[in-house]
This record gives C-alpha cells, structure tokens and sequence, in this order.
C-alpha cells in the first residue's frame, strides 16, 4: 500500500497519536515537498525538528511537478481549497495512494475511500 501523509499527520504520528495503519516493509509512505516545508517551518522545537528530520529520512518524499501541479488545478479550482491542499491531494492521486490526515475538510472534499484519518 502506498500512502501520502499530510502534515497533520506527520506531526501525529510523530507525537505517538492517533490510529495509524500497521506499516509492512512493502508499503511506501511519501509527503510532499510542500509538507517537508510546512512540517520544518512550523513551530517545532530543535528535538522535535531533529525528531522530524529522521523520519523524513526515512519516507519518500515527491517533489511538486509539473504532473502533480496539473492534478492540483481542478480540485484548486472545483474544491476551493488552498494550494497546500490541493498539491496534497494531488500528490495522493498521482501516486495512487491513500491520503493520511486529520484534516477533516479536506477528507469531505477527497475520495474518502482514499482517506485514512488517524483521529476519527
């Protein structure tokens, strides 16, 4: 199973919170460039970015592509959502993967059968 973690996720998941899938060796779990900013920009203490920077290691990580910012436009533009948003979800839908957030409005407007959240 492949699955792209939004950033509220990340944070989640690297708190211990939250019900995440049990990860085997053949799945693949990817962010966004866009998610490694917001993730590293934020608030984060020097043990919790240096927490953030190991498992950024340790996942794939899809950089914002012309492929990724073409799946971007219509759901930007049909959804109103914000860029970060919609680069996510495009992310997901190029990879076909399962989206991990806790972003409920964004779950609303996804394929929820694409969505996993972690505190439901």
């Amino acid at each position: 199973m492949v699955y792209v973690f939004d950033t509220n996720a990340v944070i989640y998941f690297l708190q211990g919170r939250g019900d995440f899938p049990e990860f085997s060796s053949s799945d693949v779990v990817i962010i966004s460039s866009i998610t490694r900013l917001e993730l590293l920009s934020g608030t984060l203490t020097d043990g919790e970015a240096a927490q953030a920077n190991v498992f950024l290691g340790e996942i794939r990580e899809r950089e914002v592509s012309k492929e990724v910012i073409d799946q971007a436009i219509l759901p930007r533009k049909s959804m109103r959502i914000r860029v970060p948003d919609a680069i996510i979800l495009a992310t997901t839908i190029v990879e076909n993967a399962v989206l991990v957030t806790a972003d409920k409005e964004l779950i609303e407007k996804a394929d929820r059968s694409r969505c996993h959240n972690p505190l439901p």
